[in-house]
């Protein structure tokens, strides 16, 4: 249908854009603080719409060290998080929105099958539902999708099979978490508390490999070298292989050399993070400017983008560009961050992005809490009890 042609309701409609929520069947320990937010947000921007932009499901990346058969499931698994998250999702059932649509990140790609939509679409039978790779707002000209398809986390669909490299390191990392049975249970324990999370701010996987280390004694180690496996494997191979671009090819190469020795791998980490913002940025730029880059995926290019909302990369960011604006919407979870002598930093970043006609809402405000190391570990002398901050939220 062409912008002429588009009915003047449909450039009335609100749509409010949540992205990130990491729903799972266990990791319900902050269910009532999402809920809550979730529910004001709502209550507050009354839309007409709601888009949740990716990884809103734990289906195929879960944070909770289900066993693989568990997991293979996903019809299952997704009932089961509707489920476990029903406070949630039945006030949205009651509310006066019309309509859910649900982008699909890596932690639930497959949310755009035909099966789990069906699920989705008995779950919320009063309402108009769809699953889709992306969403176009006409009225603000705004492309919604999730970030993974920026970076490194690009799955591709070879002959009906799936192929990422995220899912080794993803499996690499939970390994980490559950490296013997009490480092898993106290990790559990401390989430449960909301102490801890299975969450982290984007580009903070060094700061968290050593917070795990430093309060549950792991051993990074492991990690380093369960990684390293993952970038040797035929795994990413198999990925790189569906990638077109030479840059990627190389920079494939190079870390498959790097590899061979597990221990420069986390030195290199901030090296690597910066030259993928700088792709990042550069691919925003194009999707903006409607230059269509190598391996871009097809509906970014072919309609007039002024806004590109993202979810995906877990830290609120809105920046300006020469051709348009691009608006980071984080993951309301709770994510770990800085550790210091005595204390762990954690926050909470709550933020959504409102479409209304041509106009965009981005609202972003952060919580934050320290507890003292003593929390987790007996041998931390015990000094005072954390302190909340701008947790009227809650």
């Amino acid at each position: 249908m062409s912008l002429l042609m588009t009915p003047s309701w449909w450039l009335q409609m609100k749509t409010l854009v949540l992205a990130d929520l990491h729903l799972g069947t266990d990791n319900i320990e902050d269910q009532k603080e999402i809920a809550n937010w979730v529910t004001s947000s709502v209550e507050t921007t009354k839309p007409d719409s709601i888009v949740f932009l990716g990884d809103t499901f734990e289906l195929i990346l879960p944070m909770e060290h289900a066993s693989r058969s568990q997991l293979d499931d996903h019809e299952r698994v997704l009932t089961g998080i509707l489920d476990a998250w029903n406070p949630l999702f039945d006030h949205l059932r009651k509310s006066d929105v019309s309509r859910l649509i649900f982008i699909g990140g890596e932690h639930d790609h497959d949310i755009t099958s035909n099966k789990l939509e069906s699920i989705l679409k008995r779950e919320f039978s009063s309402k108009d539902i769809r699953a889709a790779t992306h969403h176009y707002d006409v009225a603000s000209k705004s492309l919604i999708m999730h970030g993974h398809e920026l970076d490194y986390n690009r799955i591709f669909d070879v002959a009906g099979k799936r192929v990422s490299c995220i899912d080794g390191l993803t499996r690499a990392l939970n390994a980490y978490l559950a490296q013997t049975p009490e480092i898993e249970r106290t990790i559990r324990e401390a989430t449960r508390r909301q102490e801890f999370s299975y969450w982290y701010s984007s580009g903070g996987i060094p700061n968290y490999i050593k917070t795990v280390g430093k309060l549950f004694g792991a051993d990074k180690k492991m990690y380093e070298r369960e990684v390293a496996k993952v970038f040797r494997s035929q795994e990413l191979s198999d990925w790189l292989a569906a990638q077109k671009s030479p840059l990627v090819h190389t920079v494939g190469y190079i870390t498959k050399q790097i590899a061979k020795f597990p221990s420069l791998l986390m030195p290199l980490y901030g090296i690597f993070r910066r030259g993928l913002r700088y792709v990042v940025k550069s691919r925003e730029n194009s999707i903006l400017a409607q230059k269509p880059y190598v391996d871009a995926p097809d509906y970014c290019f072919g309609k007039p983008v002024k806004n590109l909302i993202l979810g995906h990369f877990h830290k609120p960011r809105e920046t300006h560009y020469a051709n348009g604006s691009v608006y980071n919407v984080p993951s309301p979870r709770i994510h770990v961050g800085r550790i210091t002598e005595d204390a762990l930093g954690i926050h909470r970043n709550l933020a959504y992005a409102l479409l209304d006609a041509d106009r965009i809402t981005y609202s972003t405000r952060s919580t934050h809490r320290t507890i003292p190391l003593s929390s987790y570990h007996p041998s931390y002398i015990k000094t005072a009890k954390p302190k909340y901050f701008n947790s009227s939220y809650l």
